[in-house]
């Protein structure tokens, strides 16, 4: 059933094979006994459809990407790893679902300005992570105001200002020298205050980092 269901969605009407998983009712062979009612059934029939439809008209996606298209349907279900665990898929690409599902949902909540933006690069980790759950994103939420994720980072990217694989210039090491404390969660907390400096600064220098520590 996983791998069927994989080569469905994966294919070039996906919309299509969601379709027909909620009409036959097969949905309860792949999604496990979720105890829909007829109108939750039909609900997401309806919205996991179009939200393949829009991905066909998201400019430089990749359409038939099974960890993309694993996270768009399941962003409509609660308990996606359980869901996922159902059909047995490996862990890699439940934690890679999850991982793009997680951005998704910062990317639902983002805050105006440059430093949640660079905290959102940080968490992605690379600008491919950040593209994928930005297309399931939009092919789930369909909100062109969320535009200015993508274009925003490549311009930070040009100008050397983005924090994909950004490293601090400080470690706890440095925090427990600084400041003359041993291994506590203070260390922790303290690198979180200088990290959200660097994320108004990505510039920041490791003698500016210990300056911050000084002053708090």
């Amino acid at each position: 059933i996983q791998d069927e269901f994989s080569k469905m969605i994966t294919s070039k009407h996906p919309d299509l094979a969601i379709k027909l998983i909620f009409e036959t009712g097969a949905y309860k062979y792949v999604f496990g006994d979720l105890r829909f009612g007829y109108s939750e059934v039909e609900y997401l029939s309806k919205s996991i459809t179009k939200a393949f439809e829009r991905l066909k008209n998201i400019e430089d996606a990749e359409q038939d990407n099974l960890e993309i298209n694993l996270a768009i349907v399941y962003s409509f279900l609660s308990c996606a790893n359980d869901r996922m665990k159902f059909l047995k898929y490996s862990n890699d690409i439940i934690n890679k679902v999850s991982f793009y599902l997680d951005i998704f949902e910062e990317i639902n909540f983002l805050q105006d300005g440059n430093a949640a933006l660079r905290a959102l690069q940080y968490k992605a980790k690379t600008f491919e992570n950040l593209f994928n759950s930005w297309v399931v994103y939009m092919a789930v939420m369909n909100m062109q105001s969320s535009e200015r994720v993508i274009s925003d980072s490549k311009e930070m990217i040009e100008k050397g200002q983005d924090m994909f694989g950004y490293k601090l210039p400080i470690d706890g090491e440095d925090v427990m020298r600084v400041l003359n404390i041993g291994p506590s969660e203070k260390v922790k907390r303290y690198l979180n205050l200088v990290m959200g400096v660097a994320y108004l600064n990505p510039f920041i220098s490791k003698s500016e980092c210990e300056e911050i520590l000084k002053c708090n």
